[in-house]
């Protein structure tokens, strides 16, 4: 024995599941995780617990934390003859258990079933009789119990006593073809104990169970017990032995259930049921069944056979990939019903270790291999075992990338069917919106969880101003600290925070994990070979003279292609840093930096990890410039590009401070717009739409890379995955081409999420914005928050975006700085700059000098008519200066 612990030992080390922590920690704060462990061959014999394979009980004693003996603790391999007791298997059971401190369920006392023969009759064969039986059961119970006093923490003292059938429903009228209606109703099971002692064998049980062990917990436990005829009868049962002084401690509820039963709703009203009996509650014997269901049977009774036809049997290669993945929601959404009710809860108990050895394998269909357990058949996790794990979490921000995608109503050209995909997988918010529509100011917050009128970084000067200068941030633990504290894995690259302003040491792992792959870059970028542009290029020999003399490298756009045929001095070089990039033909290139990040996410989720993880992948596109590979462009004929809704002299009725004084900290909108419209006029805006499109497809297919390794990868099923953006980006709108602006386009931003317990292809209506991402990551991870955090989860909205209860405003609050100067690394003061609040249905905006708009979305989706001044919206003007003003600290 010593050197098998020895072997076990080792085996031990060696076992490592993916990112995920051993199932008796991730729920020790809510219940008992239990396994049942006995290997079964044919002939029923069992092989030794402690001569199993050491895998597998390398995978027990690092996941559980409850045992209970499938079957060597059964009447029948008890005391297989009248008086004889072979204790020898359970004993080593016990010694197993108690030398890795697992708790132990004793299974089963009192069963129809796995009985030995002798029980029931005497030595004619005849019945034996009510007296006799009750000191056969008196003796095996004193005996079994009593020999392990103290010992065994729970036992299923009665298995499977009550059954049930269909009736007619008297009370019912005949249905549509005139035939009568069926109800279901419960009653005793008609076994040899109801038979020879009556009903009241359960109460004797029970009495003699106690009278062994008084310090034991004393349980009923049955299948088809969300079964509401069934829980009913049960609960009438319980409560009628505690009327009675019968010492009964718990139910426990056998879970044999399948992908398409129990619905969670079906589960939960058991529990309340049960629950009100005032009760402890366990679930036993959960495996979730794939195969198909002969005539849609939900029990679990051991003597039911059917015949093995084909269509019992599709998946003779192995289960497919969708089918496991479909397993794995459906455990995934039944422990958070037991999380939920874990105040009712003392164990759950997965019915064995592996697929290897489920009892489910050739029942009830002889010839069948099922897969209803959290390991397969070589003891590797399967997707069901990941979904009960924390979350791990994917988080692909896009630069610049507004409502130009499929179902957010924006460019009606735009291509990007991977972000199509992940919006029918889970939720898309149609009204979600930046908190500072300008990279630097809306990613510190975003990662901070703190809105910038609590910080006063509002982006004036944003190069210079550092965000881990400003005295609230430097104090404020980002995302991925917090999230690294807890015990996730943080991986990330691109770009994050705003170029520039990377500050690595957030990323760091405790293990010593890389937390961060390549730095963002805006190129490639043209380059004409002269040292004074080596770092930031030039535009491109394609656009006009004049506006290549005025624009600066940020205005450039279109196809990465060959430069040579423009001049042999021309080539492509990355941006700032001046190395070269290389283009030969076609796909013959080095790959976009936006490739590379997804590359490196790709094979980050290739690897195994010792923890939850947080990934991470900053995309730098659609951000000027825009460069794009040829086939990108060659989605969008120019000749078919429709351009943004432009209407003419839109700015009048708007605030003469935006728009005459230009009092935006960077106002570069108007700029670039005029320069468009004054070199080439609609035909150039349309190439730049082309290109703005070109580069969204591109980021789409980036995006695409990452969802498909992530479906490939054993964390599918329990992975939360969100697509987002900084801030949204005009393309004409207002005679605007430009971020940071107060409007919709602006500030509004494309919001995914999909994953665990994430409602699909939904959408939401209810304003939020990007403040609101570090709370809802903290609660999927269930960790606590930092001490402040200035948004809301958006969980409940994820889980019913109709009806979730959000705790959150009912508005989105955006600022854009305004021109005011402001010391480095000071923060700024809320009275100079430019707010912005978005409802349902109105937009408020107020500038710093008390100017106002007001736009109406119902009617007015473009923003096209001020109603600020229009007294008959005066009453809803008010309400919205009001929670303006409260949304806003004072100086």
């Amino acid at each position: 024995m010593k050197s098998y612990f020895i072997q076990l030992l080792c085996v031990i080390g060696a076992v490592s599941c993916a990112s995920a922590a051993p199932l008796k920690d991730e729920f020790s704060d809510d219940f008992l995780m239990g396994t049942a462990l006995g290997s079964r061959h044919v002939n029923h014999h069992y092989r030794y617990p402690m001569r199993q394979d050491a895998k597998e009980l390398a995978v027990v004693t690092r996941e559980f934390n409850c045992l209970t003996a499938e079957n060597l603790m059964k009447m029948e391999y008890l005391q297989p003859r009248e008086g004889f007791f072979n204790f020898e298997q359970a004993d080593e059971f016990m010694a197993f258990a108690e030398e890795n401190g697992m708790a132990v369920v004793g299974h089963a006392l009192v069963w129809h079933s796995q009985t030995p023969d002798w029980l029931f009759k005497d030595k004619s064969g005849n019945p034996v009789s009510r007296e006799v039986l009750i000191a056969r059961m008196r003796n095996h119970i004193h005996t079994v119990v009593g020999r392990y006093k103290g010992r065994i923490k729970y036992w299923d003292v009665v298995n499977e006593a009550i059954d049930t059938k269909m009736v007619v429903d008297e009370s019912l009228p005949l249905d549509e073809e005139g035939n009568p209606q069926k109800k279901r109703v419960a009653f005793y099971r008609d076994s040899p104990w109801l038979q020879i002692i009556g009903e009241d064998y359960i109460e004797l049980a029970f009495r003699f169970a106690h009278e062994a062990d008084p310090g034991a917990r004393l349980l009923y436990n049955d299948f088809s017990m969300t079964d509401r005829a069934k829980v009913e009868f049960a609960a009438g049962m319980v409560q009628g032995l505690k009327a009675r002084g019968v010492p009964i401690d718990g139910v426990g509820m056998q879970a044999h259930w399948h992908l398409d039963y129990p619905a969670v709703e079906q589960l939960q009203e058991s529990i309340d049921i049960l629950a009100a009996t005032g009760v402890k509650l366990s679930i036993t014997e959960l495996d979730i069944g794939v195969l198909p269901r002969g005539n849609h049977y939900q029990g679990a009774d051991v003597s039911r056979r059917e015949e093995l036809r084909a269509e019992l049997n599709p998946y003779t290669n192995g289960i497919p990939a969708e089918i496991l993945r479909e397993q794995g929601e459906k455990y995934r959404a039944l422990f958070e019903v037991f999380r939920k009710n874990r105040e009712h809860l003392e164990r759950v108990t997965v019915w064995g270790v592996s697929d290897k050895d489920s009892w489910k394998n050739n029942w009830p269909v002889p010839g069948r291999t099922a897969a209803p357990l959290l390991f397969d058949a070589n003891y590797q996790p399967k997707p069901a075992y990941y979904a009960l794990q924390k979350p791990s979490m994917v988080v692909i921000i896009c630069d610049d990338l507004n409502d130009s995608i499929a179902g957010m109503g924006g460019h009606p050209q735009a291509k990007t069917p991977n972000i199509d995909r992940l919006m029918e997988r889970g939720v898309r918010f149609e009204n979600a919106a930046s908190n500072c529509p300008l990279c630097g100011p809306s990613r510190a917050s975003l990662w901070s969880g703190l809105l910038p009128t609590s910080t006063g970084y509002y982006g004036s000067n944003q190069q210079a101003n550092h965000w881990r200068k400003n005295p609230v941030l430097k104090e404020a633990p980002t995302l991925f600290e917090h999230f690294t504290r807890n015990g996730y894995r943080n991986f990330s690259t691109g770009k994050i925070h705003h170029n520039g302003h990377e500050e690595l040491s957030i990323f760091q792992n405790p293990d010593g994990f890389p937390g961060f792959g390549s730095k963002p870059n805006f190129g490639p970028i043209p380059n004409d070979g002269k040292p004074k542009n080596l770092r930031n290029g030039v535009l491109p020999p394609w656009m006009p003279a004049k506006l290549r003399k005025e624009g600066g490298w940020g205005d450039g756009f279109g196809p990465v292609q060959d430069l040579k045929p423009y001049g042999a001095e021309y080539g492509w070089t990355m941006f700032y840093s001046g190395e070269p990039w290389e283009f030969r033909n076609g796909h013959d290139r080095d790959p976009m930096p936006d490739e590379m990040h997804a590359a490196e996410a790709v094979k980050f989720l290739k690897q195994n990890h010792e923890a939850p993880f947080l990934l991470t992948v900053g995309f730098t596109r659609p951000h000027s410039p825009w460069y794009a590979p040829q086939e990108y462009f060659d989605q969008f004929p120019l000749e078919t590009i429709e351009l943004a809704p432009i209407l003419k002299n839109d700015t009048d009725d708007c605030a003469k401070i935006l728009v005459e004084q230009n009092d935006i900290a960077q106002p570069w909108g108007w700029q670039k717009y005029r320069k468009i419209m004054e070199n080439g006029g609609e035909q150039q805006l349309r190439q730049w739409t082309q290109a703005y499109l070109a580069c969204v497809a591109f980021v789409d297919d980036q995006a695409g890379k990452i969802l498909d390794a992530l479906d490939e990868s054993p964390y599918a099923c329990n992975t939360l995955v969100i697509l987002t953006s900084d801030h949204g980006y005009h393309m004409g709108e207002k005679e605007y081409l430009f971020k940071y602006s107060p409007w919709e386009e602006s500030v509004r931003i494309p919001l995914v999420v999909a994953g665990p317990g994430v409602a699909t292809n939904l959408a939401c209506s209810t304003p939020v914005s990007l403040i609101d991402l570090y709370p809802t990551f903290t609660d999927y991870a269930r960790m606590p928050p930092p001490p402040r955090l200035d948004g809301f989860s958006l969980r409940p909205l994820l889980e019913d975006p109709a009806a979730g209860k959000w705790a959150g405003p009912a508005f989105s609050l955006a600022a854009s700085a305004s021109k005011v100067p402001v010391e480095q690394n000071v923060p700024a003061k809320a009275s100079d700059q430019h707010f912005s609040l978005r409802t349902e249905r109105y937009r408020y905006i107020r500038c710093r000098n008390g100017e106002e708009e007001l736009y109406d979305h119902r009617n007015d989706p473009n923003e096209w008519i001020n109603l600020a001044g229009n007294p008959e919206f005066g009453q809803e003007l008010a309400s919205l200066r009001e929670k303006l003003e409260q949304a806003v600290p004072q100086d």
